[in-house]
């Protein structure tokens, strides 16, 4: 009786281990990634079906969120059949999404030498090199697959967001709009072009300050314009009429020593290359004291990858041909977009009228949503005969498409003075 049960057992247990491969695709079919998984494993013991069951236990990990489990099997999968050349680009996605981008573009490569005109291999190179910041060779690829596939979706999507990294705004256009003119409602096109507009609007700022003595009185205005000339650069102007007795303190929080009147700026921006940017700002300032200054800046930009930035730049002033003040500055920022920013900036002055200084700032900027982010700062300022603390902040909300509108605050606690700005940002 014992040896019947004992049999019956271990006929039940054989069953349980049988392979339904059918079953298991038709899981995988349904995205039911985890049973699925379940049945692939019972068929990679069978020789009838390990191949397949091992190719597909390693996307349905990747559909897990288990990377670094779903390129061990597709590993095991390249080996159980060399000429599945599927596995090799499942195994190059599996890398994309666990950001080892260059690994990934190294096995769409050994891909392609293996076979030239693989589709899968062609287009995943295409977005590695856009993606690890050789947009060149990005656009090239593309509009090298066009010539094969002229009217594929995914190679125009591709090609419209590498034109985009490289500043070439209309063609980038013409390749969302030839989506478009197939599929309406494609998210991505649509997404695209709804970055274009955001890349090309004009802006305009108009703000005014408040002191802490005098609240209810506009004791600073500022105007700021901008306007994209072309596609890789833009130009505006900026004016201040000032009443404060001090300068208005910018968003760094750094107060200027030289207390204006009046400042008209110009500036022009630049994208040499879609990572390298730079600026270059000429000021006419305007004093009661009739010692007027000359003010000249540029500043430098790079982007190493999508979240770390850094910047570098100088600042100069002159009064009747000598020189007053040489600011020398450089900064950092690392950017999770759309969620949160950290940015450091020094600087380093070396004055004639107030003496050598350098300055540290720190800023801490938090998105609350698409409409609302808020931002809040630190300053300190080290100099021979005196030390300056400041600390600043700023809420913004987004009105309608265009329009925002946003307050700010800063402070210096060491000689308790403040200002309190109100503003709106207005892009058309």
């Amino acid at each position: 009786m014992n040896g019947l049960i004992l049999g019956l057992s271990l006929l039940l247990s054989s069953a349980e281990e049988v392979c339904h491969f059918e079953q298991a695709m038709n899981q995988f079919k349904a995205a039911n990634y985890e049973a699925a998984s379940k049945q692939f494993m019972k068929c990679d013991v069978k020789n009838e079906y390990k191949k397949e069951a091992v190719f597909f236990l390693g996307i349905s990990f990747r559909h897990l969120g288990n990377h670094l489990e779903a390129i061990k099997q597709l590993k095991r999968a390249q080996v159980l059949d060399p000429n599945n050349l599927n596995a090799s680009n499942e195994l190059a996605v599996t890398y994309e999404q666990s950001k080892l981008l260059l690994k990934a573009q190294e096995v769409y490569e050994d891909v392609l030498t293996r076979k030239p005109k693989n589709f899968a291999a062609r287009l995943g190179k295409a977005r590695m090199l856009h993606w690890r910041g050789k947009v060149n060779e990005a656009i090239e690829q593309y509009k090298n697959i066009l010539l094969d596939e002229p009217d594929n979706i995914a190679v125009k999507l591709g090609l419209g967001f590498a034109l985009i990294s490289d500043y070439e705004l209309i063609e980038a256009k013409a390749n969302f709009n030839a989506v478009l003119s197939h599929d309406k409602g494609n998210e991505s096109a649509n997404s695209g072009k709804a970055m274009l507009e955001k890349i090309t609007k004009n802006k305009l700022q108009v703000k005014h300050q408040f002191s802490s003595e005098q609240r209810t009185q506009v004791k600073s205005t500022s105007f700021y314009y901008q306007h994209q000339n072309g596609y890789k650069s833009s130009w505006g102007a900026s004016y201040i009429y000032n009443n404060l007795g001090l300068n208005p303190i910018p968003e760094s929080g750094i107060r200027e020593n030289r207390a204006i009147d009046k400042e008209l700026a110009l500036f022009t921006n630049y994208n040499f290359t879609p990572k390298f940017n730079g600026m270059f700002k000429v000021a006419e300032r305007s004093r009661s004291d009739k010692n007027d200054i000359l003010k000249y800046q540029y500043e430098l930009g790079y982007r190493f990858n999508e979240s770390l930035s850094g910047h570098f730049g100088q600042i100069s002033e002159w009064s009747n041909k000598k020189l007053l003040n040489n600011l020398t500055f450089a900064g950092a920022e690392y950017t999770k977009f759309g969620i949160y920013s950290l940015s450091a900036q020094m600087y380093f002055s070396s004055d004639e009228e107030f003496g050598d200084s350098h300055s540290v700032s720190l800023k801490y900027k938090k998105y609350f949503s698409e409409r609302m982010w808020g931002q809040v700062g630190l300053s300190q300022r080290f100099a021979a005969t005196e030390k300056a603390t400041t600390v600043f902040g700023k809420y913004s909300w987004q009105y309608n498409e265009r329009t925002s509108v946003f307050v700010d605050a800063v402070g210096n606690l060491n000689d308790e003075q403040s200002t309190l700005g109100l503003g709106i940002n207005y892009a058309f």
